[in-house]
C-alpha cells in the first residue's frame, strides 16, 4: 500500500476463448510484478500454488462490453508488446519509463483498447 490505495496490486484476469486443440477457454492473469516484470500466468497455476493465500482480499471488476474481433486483435497485440517490460516504479515520467508499475500497466492497457 505504497501509494496509500485500499488495494496493493492491480492486475487483468483475461480469458480467451479457445486453448488449443482441447477446445477449453483458459484464464491468464496479466501483470506487472516486481522480479518477473509484466508476464501472463495461468489461473490454474496461481491456485495450484496457493498464491491467492497471500492476499486477505481479492476484488475483481468485470468489464461488461462487446468483444469484438477488433476489440480481441488489439488486446492480443497489447499483450504481446508489452510482455517481458520490465517492472518499474512510478518515479519517471511516463515518456522516459521502459517498463510499468502494475497499475500504469492497466491503465494503459484501458487506453489501447
Amino acid at each position: 500500500k505504497i501509494l496509500g490505495s485500499r488495494f496493493d496490486h492491480v492486475a487483468a484476469v483475461i480469458k480467451s476463448s479457445v486453448n488449443g486443440a482441447q477446445g477449453h477457454s483458459s484464464i491468464k492473469i496479466f501483470e506487472s510484478i516486481d522480479g518477473s516484470g509484466v508476464h501472463q500466468l495461468d489461473w490454474d497455476t496461481f491456485k495450484a500454488k496457493n498464491w491467492h493465500h497471500l492476499y486477505s482480499k481479492i476484488v475483481f471488476r468485470r468489464l461488461n462490453f462487446t468483444r469484438t474481433p477488433i476489440f480481441l486483435h488489439q488486446l492480443e497485440c497489447f499483450v504481446k508488446s508489452t510482455l517481458g517490460k520490465s517492472y518499474e516504479f512510478m518515479s519517471l515520467p511516463f515518456s522516459q519509463k521502459k517498463g510499468y508499475f502494475c497499475s500504469e500497466l492497466i491503465a494503459q492497457l484501458y487506453i489501447e483498447l
